[in-house]
């Protein structure tokens, strides 16, 4: 493991923007300062890099390209998937042009048509940096390694960005902080399946929609506070909600533009956790208020007012997101905890599908 020293921003872009405050504060400096080394971001905190995966989900295609553009060497792993999907995509309906777009992968070789992926498909699959998937009727998908959506556009494509002196790396369901020295210093973990109070992730996997169309949705929450020992105790919080949809065509899965079911999602929540000001004092629950930029409860989105339309990618990041410290002298006393009610609703059947995810 490489060790990490002081970083000298080789380029910096700093754009002003307005934060609550209040005396609990989110540690957000009223500027954000982005840099880039060794094709890896850096940000000065963690709420920096909150902030731009947020500000990155609102954009255009073509301002994200913009966006690492500018940041001469910097590929996210996110524009990497979006390459390689795009280019499989077209490689398979123009390999395929002709033939009928629902037979299975055995029916094509046995008319002598043998799909080979492409090369930068073979290279990321070689690198561990896609997965893929034979699915039970002989089709083919694939994903990234990396399941956490919400932060592929700020990574590069070993799961990597700098904050501050720590390095994170994203693994499948979980990222490892490392300090300077190339210590862990702490572990995120974002899989649903853990069973914690300071991880409240749940979601359904695929769900079909006939032989050829299917659609997931997930809420990602975690969260690590600082003992009760720590004076100026610190929450660190991710929390966002994701929903995608997949359209089968000559054998593979893929997200196609010929497939757009998510039609509106709804979310209401509730956060809580306990703090006191002194040792011999007693707790107080949420003595302080998290605010910052991310979405407030209740959440409605649709399809149906949105300028873009139904879409098979949906991401929303929501409060409270980010790294929050009490003031000296205040300590954390217990996790953070959500309870939340979100639906989720897809296009399709007679009046459309669906979902409830609770906490």
């Amino acid at each position: 493991m490489k060790k990490l020293f002081y970083f000298i921003p080789l380029i910096t872009l700093v754009i002003f923007t307005s934060c609550e405050k209040g005396n609990f504060k989110k540690n957000y400096n009223n500027k954000r300062t982005i840099s880039v080394i060794d094709g890896t971001l850096h940000f000065v905190d963690f709420n920096h890099l909150v902030q731009t995966a947020e500000d990155l989900f609102e954009m255009k295609k073509s301002e994200k390209e913009n966006f690492e553009k500018s940041w001469g060497g910097f590929h996210s792993l996110g524009s990497i998937f979006s390459e390689i999907e795009q280019t499989e995509i077209t490689r398979v309906d123009s390999f395929h042009k002709g033939l009928n777009p629902e037979l299975k992968i055995s029916e094509y070789e046995a008319l002598g048509y043998f799909y080979k992926p492409s090369l930068i498909y073979q290279q990321f699959l070689k690198k561990g940096i896609i997965i893929e998937t034979e699915e039970s009727d002989g089709s083919k998908s694939f994903k990234c390694s990396v399941e956490n959506p919400g932060f592929l556009n700020v990574i590069n494509e070993n799961g990597e960005v700098l904050v501050g002196e720590d390095k994170y790396v994203f693994h499948s369901k979980f990222i490892d902080v490392y300090n300077n020295k190339g210590e862990i210093i702490k572990t995120l973990d974002f899989n649903r399946d853990t069973k914690a109070t300071s991880n409240w992730s749940k979601g359904v996997d695929w769900i079909y929609d006939g032989d050829s169309k299917r659609y997931s949705y997930e809420v990602y929450g975690n969260c690590i506070t600082s003992s009760v020992t720590t004076s100026g105790g610190i929450i660190e919080s991710t929390f966002y909600v994701a929903a995608h949809a997949q359209n089968k065509r000559f054998g593979t899965w893929a997200a196609r533009s010929s497939y757009l079911p998510i039609y509106s999602y709804y979310g209401n929540w509730n956060y809580t956790y306990q703090a006191k000001s002194c040792y011999s004092c007693s707790n107080v629950t949420n003595p302080f208020a998290m605010n910052d930029n991310d979405v407030i409860p209740p959440l409605t989105w649709s399809s149906t007012t949105d300028p873009n339309g139904q879409t098979n990618n949906f991401t929303r990041f929501l409060r409270p997101n980010g790294t929050w410290t009490l003031p000296n002298g205040w300590y954390v006393t217990s996790p953070l905890s959500v309870n939340y009610y979100m639906v989720f609703s897809f296009s399709g059947g007679v009046s459309g599908y669906t979902y409830t995810l609770t906490n």
